[in-house]
This record gives C-alpha cells, sequence and structure tokens, in this order.
C-alpha cells in the first residue's frame, strides 16, 4: 500500500530556496537563511513529502522576488543571470514535470472556493484577534492577504503552512483557526532554533521532529 503524502505549503522564502540556486540567489546569506535553506531541503527531499504551490505564487510573487534579489544584490554575471531567467521562463513547466513523480502540487487560486474560504478566514482572524488586542487591525491584515490567501488553500487541501513567519502564529492562536501551520521560530542572533506545530496530528508532529532532529545535525557539523 503507498503510504500517504504528506501536504506541505512553503512561504515564499522557504520555496525560493528549493526552486533557485541559492547560492547565485542570495549570495550574502546570513546565519538565519542558512538555517531555514536546511529545513526548507529536509522539508522537499522527503520522500512523503509533496509540495502545494499556488499558480499565483509562481507567476507574481516569485518573480517579484527574484527580481528584488538581483537587483538588491547586484548579480551582474552573465552566466548567473542566464541561470536564474531561465530558471524564470521554465518554472510553470518544470512544476507541472514535477507534479507527475507527485514531489509537487500546482493549486489554482482562481476559484471561489479557494476566494471565499480566504475571505471566511480574513473576517474570522480580523474580528477575534480586533477582540483580544481592543483595536481594530483591519490596516494590517490587509497587508497580508497573501498569508490569508495560503492558509485558505491549507484548510483546503488539508495541507500545512512552514514559515518562519511568527504572523502566521499569531493568526492560529489569536484568531482562533484551525489550520495546520509549523512555525519555525529563531532567535535574533540565530543561536536557538525551535519547531513549533500548530493544529497538527500525533503523526505531523512526530514527523516535524524527525525534520528538526536532522536540520540541527546537519547544521551542527
Amino acid at each position: 500500500m503507498n503510504q500517504r503524502k504528506r501536504l506541505i505549503l512553503l512561504d515564499t522564502n522557504l520555496l525560493l530556496f528549493i526552486l533557485f540556486d541559492p547560492a547565485i540567489l542570495f549570495p550574502r546569506m546570513n546565519e538565519r537563511d542558512k538555517i531555514l535553506l536546511l529545513y526548507a531541503n529536509e522539508i522537499y527531499y522527503n520522500p512523503d513529502t509533496t509540495i502545494i504551490v499556488p499558480d499565483l505564487m509562481l507567476d507574481i510573487e516569485i518573480p517579484r522576488v527574484v527580481l528584488r534579489q538581483i537587483i538588491t544584490e547586484g548579480i551582474s554575471d552573465r552566466q548567473k543571470l542566464s541561470i536564474l531567467l531561465n530558471a524564470i521562463k521554465s518554472l510553470r513547466e518544470d512544476i507541472k514535470s514535477a507534479e507527475i513523480l507527485g514531489k509537487f502540487r500546482l493549486f489554482t487560486v482562481w476559484n471561489s472556493n479557494c476566494l471565499r474560504t480566504a475571505a471566511e478566514l480574513y473576517n474570522r482572524i480580523r474580528l477575534r484577534m480586533s477582540k483580544k488586542r481592543q483595536r481594530d487591525i483591519s490596516n494590517f491584515l490587509k497587508r497580508k492577504h497573501q498569508d490569508i490567501l495560503l492558509l485558505a488553500i491549507a484548510k483546503i487541501e488539508n495541507a500545512i503552512v512552514v514559515t518562519a513567519d511568527r504572523d502566521f502564529k499569531r493568526f492560529v492562536e489569536e484568531g482562533e483557526i484551525d489550520v495546520p501551520v509549523c512555525y519555525i521560530k529563531i532567535d535574533q542572533e540565530a543561536k536557538v532554533t525551535q519547531l513549533i506545530p500548530l493544529n497538527v496530528s500525533n503523526d505531523d508532529r512526530a514527523w516535524f521532529v524527525e525534520i528538526d532532529k536532522r536540520a540541527r545535525q546537519k547544521w551542527s557539523r
């Protein structure tokens, strides 16, 4: 019997680590990013994992971040630029090819179920967080619409969002939503790391313990 694939939604930064050569795209990687790269690789290369990639992220968010990195990191070497440009151009085709192997799954955002779920989550989080903080957080949440969209996709697909963005933890806890999230907590000096799974099954929690163990072993070498 085939083992169940664990469906994972990586936030943009973690997804970039597995879709592009980090040495080219992130030439001045700090210690925090090096740790996140280890976690991204452990999750991606695990045979039980399928990475869900929203088409909106693929078409808009990822090219935007790659463009920013090229400019702000001063990537001007022709060979490196050629590698990045070719990777961007073939990204959707590469994802679709990997779908056959079960490594990726492309998710179409523009459907009524996804958009309705995102709107419902937004309203729930807004109401509950505003009540707990005793102030309206609508302006803050409007800037986090892509995060809410990831949560909606995870809810629909029964997937787990993996992120180093603390806001996801706040959305789950203060917004009282039941979407599975694994928050990678790294202290400011990148010396203390903790995986915090929220709303996940016992099996998934044990799986993340193993991911954490292997990443820590490689980091300590």
